[in-house]
């Protein structure tokens, strides 16, 4: 069995939180996707489909680029250090997870216009929603 009985519990609980998060960012990121494609769309003068492809386009690069990147180091970590690859790249995919979470942080509410100057509580603030 490649899951010791034990961590069942844990492997259980981890993946719902994990699946109930993953529907809650797919939910909220369509509609933020798309509020910002009408917004775009309006600045630009061109119509919101052909705005939508353009950032289907660019999401679906850059998402799956980072995942195909990461795979490709994983494989290589695996066979480069087949003894400490676990530890490798769970500490890699921890510190992209992280730096992806300060990325968020970014994210402009779009009814306001946003800046890339925060203060302290604000971090805190947004860090608590992410």
């Amino acid at each position: 069995c490649l899951v010791p009985s034990g961590a069942w519990p844990i492997l259980l609980l981890s993946s719902t939180i994990g699946g109930v998060a993953g529907g809650l960012l797919w939910a909220s990121q369509g509609k933020y996707y798309a509020a910002n494609s009408i917004l775009y769309a309006d600045a630009v003068e061109l119509p919101v489909e052909v705005i939508n492809s353009k950032f289907a386009g660019i999401f679906a690069g850059i998402y799956l680029g980072t995942e195909m990147v990461l795979a490709l180091i994983a494989s290589g970590v695996y066979f480069g250090y087949p003894d400490n690859a676990d530890a490798i790249v769970f500490s890699l995919y921890s510190v992209v997870s992280l730096l992806s979470t300060f990325v968020m942080l970014g994210t402009s509410d779009l009814d306001e216009l946003g800046t890339w100057e925060w203060d302290t509580d604000e971090v805190v603030y947004q860090m608590g929603a992410t």
